[in-house]
């Protein structure tokens, strides 16, 4: 009796032993797999010449919360948060490109007007639920250059 206990244990712990795989890392996801989500800008600001201004705070309160979405297929769809603008604001629907390395994201739509649009900004930082992105506009207008840097940092909703 004894024997066939012990047999029986010791064939239990090998069946143990031998069932336990090692489990194969996740790998990192991919700056394209981490942009994909829905958005809403938590923190906006504007450098020109030297001034430093906050765009955020001076947005109205309905297009403050308004949401940006970055879905699988490269579309960025921007809509409308909690709050409702009056006259409600348009969806507007664009394609996004984001390069292999996660630095650099593309904008392209149509005005309103019929206008391609092309935007092209630099990807600051993208985690898991942050993306933080700049770009930099020059005008030259009647001789005058004026240069203003734009920052904006969205958080998944």
């Amino acid at each position: 009796m004894k024997q066939t206990f012990n047999f029986l244990l010791m064939l239990v712990m090998v069946a143990s032993v031998l069932s336990c795989k090692k489990s194969e890392p996740t790998p990192a996801p991919t700056p394209a797999q981490k942009i994909v989500g829905k958005y809403k800008i938590t923190a906006a600001t504007s450098t020109t010449n030297g001034v430093v201004k906050d765009d955020l705070a001076s947005r109205p309160a309905c297009a403050a919360d308004d949401i940006r979405e970055f879905t699988t297929d490269g579309k960025f769809i921007r809509s409308e948060g909690a709050t409702s603008c009056t006259p409600p604001s348009s969806t507007v629907t664009a394609s996004y490109a984001l390069s292999a390395d996660g630095k650099t994201l593309t904008l392209t739509g149509t005005s309103s007007s019929g206008v391609t649009e092309t935007e092209i900004y630099t990807v600051v930082e993208l985690t898991d639920s942050i993306l933080k992105i700049t770009f930099t506009r020059t005008e030259i207008n009647a001789g005058v250059t004026t240069t203003a840097t734009f920052n904006t940092t969205l958080t998944k909703v």
